[in-house]
């Protein structure tokens, strides 16, 4: 059988190498073993490929003989030579490419010839030469035993096919080549399944499937449109992954490595590749988790979707989930800007009055002056909100313009206006919180500052908004939905260019994330929006105020509209309250000095008492005793074992044991603390278990032990006292995992018995040597 390797290939070198490098080579390739779950059959014919290429190049006369000939060996191209080589087509067709380097091999050294192939990093003629004997119609010379036992040589097969593939994949995805990285690692999964063999590799194939599987959602979610079928395929792996993870913001383990702010990452990252619709069927259907992040992305897709389609709808199906979200989280900015694109200024104005973010409403209230309401400000904060903030997360809409004035001079959404119920003028508002009512009240009137108007009135309308409203009634066309439609277009138009702050997206998701009441912070990047909270609140949805009330906002009756109706009647109340409270003040006052007095002169009483008749005072410096610190340093579990001198007792004897049973337990465990070894541990012994400790650390593998164990005798050393030999009796049951995944077959539960030589250094006792008995 011919196989495309050649002598110098095989050991590693190239073929300029000095005699010395030839040697080095041969024993370094000697020492490097294969994985233990190859059979010995596959150990020694690679050993023999070995033996039989530095036997060539180590002698002199050989080696000059070989380097004259195997060239011209290597590039005869007649095919005759090549199938004489072997009986079978399927072997004739093994070599790739009659040009290179090739060298003949007994049929038995097949499996040791793949596994040399599979370590020089040769993956794919690995598949190549191998999927053959695999297959159910091309593995009659397997069967046969041309190749060997078949029970022993086709694991070996299967094994070198699932590590290349699984060495390919990973090639792959460091080239980025993300779906062709997972296709390599499913075909290297599949033929184990297939086989049912070293669950142990397959799991460490999973384990990349897991962590290759963000990459390929944005591959796959990054093509064009017009690959549909990869695109949907990319959308059923997110799902998959969210259902793993318990939602986007959900505690599941998807083994894909990323924590909650890594995922919340990922999703803001794959966003610009969906559309409107895409986002809209991804994020409604995560918010009925409950999530709160992915109302508040249900919500943004809502918004961006109904204002770019003009479906008013929608964007009324946003404003409820946002209402949805307010009771924990200050989403008001969102609330008004939702309540603006439907016409409701006067639920705007209330809205926007709630809202803690400073700068959004510096920036509405600059674009506002000159004007009795903030509708200016408000629709130009708006329109650039949609345009930087909203749209460039759409895959469908990052080009688009986001124009106010087209919007509602749409003839659909004026319809939809027009068509939307109205409410009393003094129905209650659902998105106020009464502590923050009272807050604003209490800090707009010791500040005697006067809101702008519409923001102040809550609960009634104030006179100012009565007179413009039957300012307006005089003169509003029959159809009040197309006149306020056409206000705000009017408003917006005039609105000058600015710079919108609002909150970055990734602060507001984290925010809603996490279900804080306090409101969010403040931030000036422009290209992001906020994000809203999680909670709930059952309050009837406010309608609309009456007809009208989006007129020119010059209206008369303005010197009127920040004083609340009533608030000048009560004034009165509140004098003579204040006035009956003053004696009840001074009562209270007085009683309290009264109380301060008594309790003085009672511990003036007992300091006297305690100075007479207590004790003589002690006299010197005394110690500091301090309950939060021990006058004495108390052992911590698993400390040094301090025994000063004396011979060892059964009982100390125990305890050194059980101590190092447990710092094993560390240091072969999932933490690798290989450490603790040296606080239990003295040489030969410590220098083996700390090899095996990294060893296991580097191959990622470790040990879940359960130890039970009990001393049998104990003998100190006569003639020095600071060494002993303890036998003990030993259950030891030992899970192993490797890449994570339970190794069956390592896993074992043992009763030994166990030889401890121990020594005492500095009053400690340290195992220096162990026997299996």
């Amino acid at each position: 059988m011919r196989i495309p390797l050649d002598y110098y290939r095989i050991l590693g070198l190239p073929i300029q190498a000095t005699a010395e490098q030839l040697s080095q080579a041969y024993r370094d390739r000697a020492q490097q073993l294969p994985r233990r779950e190859y059979s010995e059959v596959a150990i020694a014919a690679r050993k023999e490929l070995l033996d039989e290429a530095y036997a060539v190049l180590s002698e002199p006369e050989q080696r000059s003989a070989y380097d004259a000939t195997f060239l011209t060996k290597t590039y005869d191209q007649e095919p005759p030579a090549l199938r004489s080589a072997v009986s079978n087509p399927t072997e004739a067709g093994s070599i790739a490419d009659p040009h290179s380097p090739s060298i003949d091999i007994k049929n038995e050294q097949f499996v040791g010839a793949l596994l040399i192939l599979q370590e020089l990093g040769e993956y794919e003629l690995v598949v190549k030469l191998g999927q053959p004997y695999i297959s159910s119609r091309d593995s009659v010379s397997l069967e046969k035993g041309r190749l060997g036992d078949p029970q022993l040589v086709r694991p070996d097969i299967v094994l070198t096919l699932a590590l290349a593939c699984l060495e390919l994949g990973r090639e792959q995805w460091q080239q980025a080549q993300y779906e062709t990285a997972a296709s390599s690692l499913e075909i290297g999964q599949k033929l184990l399944l297939q086989e049912g063999l070293f669950p142990t590799v397959r799991g460490e194939i999973q384990a990349d499937l897991d962590k290759l599987r963000p990459y390929r959602i944005l591959e796959l979610l990054a093509l064009p449109e017009e690959n549909i079928t990869e695109r949907r395929h990319g959308l059923r792996l997110l799902q998959d992954m969210l259902q793993e993870r318990g939602g986007i913001d959900g505690a599941g383990d998807d083994q894909s490595g990323l924590s909650v702010d890594d995922f919340l990452r990922f999703i803001q990252q794959l966003r610009v590749y969906l559309t409107a619709a895409q986002q809209q069927t991804l994020f409604e259907a995560e918010a009925r988790r409950p999530s709160a992040v992915a109302t508040y992305l249900a919500v943004y897709a809502l918004i961006a979707r109904g204002f770019a389609q003009r479906q008013p709808a929608l964007i009324a199906r946003a404003k409820q989930m946002l209402m949805r979200l307010g009771k924990r989280q200050d989403v008001h900015l969102e609330q008004s800007v939702c309540a603006l694109l439907l016409g409701q200024t006067e639920e705007a104005s209330r809205a926007l009055e709630l809202s803690q973010e400073y700068e959004p409403l510096a920036f509405i209230r600059e674009h506002s002056q000159g004007s009795p309401d903030l509708l200016p400000g408000l629709c130009l904060y708006g329109e650039r909100w949609l345009q930087d903030s909203v749209f460039p997360h759409f895959q469908d809409l990052a080009s688009q313009k986001a124009s106010l004035k087209d919007y509602f001079a749409d003839e659909q959404v004026q319809g939809y206006l027009e068509k939307l119920p109205e409410s009393a003028p003094d129905s209650s508002n659902q998105w106020e919180v009464q502590s923050q009512k009272r807050a604003y009240a209490a800090a707009t009137a010791s500040r005697g500052i006067s809101s702008p108007a519409g923001v102040s009135a809550r609960n009634s309308q104030t006179p100012s908004e009565s007179a413009v409203a039957n300012s307006l009634a005089k003169e509003r066309e029959p159809t009040a939905a197309t006149s306020r439609a056409a206000s705000l277009g009017t408003v917006s138009d005039r609105s000058s260019t600015a710079t919108v702050s609002t909150l970055p997206t990734a602060q507001r998701m984290s925010q809603s994330q996490s279900l804080l009441a306090e409101p969010p912070s403040q931030a000036t990047d422009s290209s992001a929006a906020g994000l809203p909270g999680d909670g709930a609140t059952k309050s009837p949805r406010r309608g609309r105020q009456p007809k009208g009330k989006l007129g020119s906002p010059s209206a008369s009756g303005s010197s009127l509209q920040h004083v609340p109706p009533g608030n000048l009647e009560r004034l009165p109340e509140r004098s003579k309250s204040a006035k009956k409270t003053k004696p009840i003040i001074l009562l209270v006052i007085a009683g309290l000095v009264s109380v301060g007095l008594v309790g003085w002169l009672l511990i003036s009483a007992l300091s006297w008492l305690y100075k007479n008749f207590s004790g003589p005072p002690l006299e010197g410096e005394q110690p500091l005793v301090q309950l939060a610190q021990p006058p004495i340093p108390i052992p911590q579990p698993g400390s040094q074992l301090m025994a000063p001198g004396g011979p060892l007792t059964e009982e100390t004897a125990q305890q050194v044991i059980q101590t190092w049973l447990t710092t094993k337990a560390q240091a072969l465990g999932s933490e690798h603390k290989v450490e603790q070894l040296e606080q239990i541990l003295a040489s030969p012994v410590l220098a083996v278990w700390r090899q095996r400790a990294e060893a296991a650390k580097q191959s990622n593998s470790h040990y879940q032990y359960q130890h039970q164990v009990k001393v049998t005798s104990v003998q100190t050393n006569p003639s020095n006292p600071d060494r002993a030999r303890v036998d003990a009796a030993v259950r030891e049951q030992a899970r192993f995992y490797q890449a994570g995944q339970i190794n069956q077959a390592q896993s074992y539960d043992d009763n030994l018995r166990v030889r401890y030589d121990l020594i005492r250094k500095e009053g400690q006792w340290f195992v220096s040597n162990m026997t299996v008995l």
